[in-house]
């Protein structure tokens, strides 16, 4: 998993046009994210391939509401369960 995420993460920062060649993507987005607007983080779930989910929460870019975080943390545990058994 960790080279899969690390060369998708690379591909969007160089070359955005590449996460169209990216699957299997969670994006856990904070409404009130200081350092990444919510639009831009919903275009790249926009040109990703199935299967991907795009979950907007009640926080910062950090998660530093308690209640947020760990919702964040059961959708990734449930997406590792469904789609990296």
């Amino acid at each position: 998993i960790k080279p899969y995420i690390k060369k998708c993460s690379n591909i969007i920062i160089l070359q955005g046009d590449y996460i169209k060649k990216c699957s299997n993507i969670i994006i856990l987005q904070g409404e009130k994210d200081e350092i990444v607007e919510s639009k831009n983080a919903y275009l790249i779930y926009k040109e990703a391939k199935e299967p991907k989910k795009f979950v907007l929460f009640k926080t910062d870019h950090s998660f530093s509401d308690d209640k947020e975080r760990m919702k964040a943390i059961q959708e990734i545990i449930k997406w590792i369960k469904r789609y990296l058994p």
